[in-house]
């Protein structure tokens, strides 16, 4: 009996950039740029930028992406210099890497109690939309990409309600930690 073969992607759905407070990493732009690469060195196929409360992360990548992209089709009209074919060269190999991984915008939402949800939307879900269901959620442009300062507007169950609306999956994001489902703080208590 033969096999169903299937495709398997290497994944990772929750990583965080420069815009989460919390990022351990350079706060530079540069930074965003590495993510990708390392992404790409580990074999990931699809990343999805979960930053705390915020779109932004997402938001630099993909407008580094499209500058990448702006600046290859200005290069490849200059023939007579050595500095632009190395230059275009190495946004070419650049373009390659954001070309073989599936980037997918996302949060890691922190409802009202302090559990930590990651809400992954569809790539073709407009920006504004996502940063509507933030602002709608209680986080503005002050309180992005922090945890545990802002007390959300939303439940859990109010937020697996105002996801129906959106082309989204909902994950626990830290499932056995005091952030997660299965280790529930008590009952009136808060974490904001």
């Amino acid at each position: 009996m033969s096999m169903d073969k299937r495709n398997i992607y290497k994944a990772e759905l929750h990583i965080h950039t420069p815009a989460s407070k919390c990022y351990k990493g350079s706060k530079n732009s540069d930074e965003y740029i590495k993510i990708i690469d390392r992404a790409n060195d580990l074999g990931l196929k699809i990343i999805a930028i979960t930053d705390h409360n915020s779109i932004e992360g997402y938001k630099t990548i993909i407008q580094q992406k499209e500058s990448i992209l702006n600046e290859i089709k200005v290069l490849q009209n200059i023939q007579d210099s050595n500095e632009a074919k190395t230059r275009l060269k190495a946004l070419k190999k650049q373009a390659k890497v954001f070309d073989e991984i599936l980037i997918l915008p996302g949060v890691e939402f922190e409802v009202n109690n302090g559990i930590h949800l990651l809400v992954i939307f569809n790539p073709s879900t407009e920006v504004s939309k996502i940063q509507n269901f933030l602002h709608e959620g209680g986080f503005d442009e002050e309180s992005i990409g922090s945890e545990n300062d802002v007390f959300s507007n939303w439940s859990i169950f109010d937020l697996y309600r105002e996801s129906l609306n959106y082309d989204c999956i909902v994950i626990d994001a830290h499932t056995d930690s005091n952030k997660g489902i299965f280790n529930t703080i008590g009952e009136g208590i808060t974490r904001v």
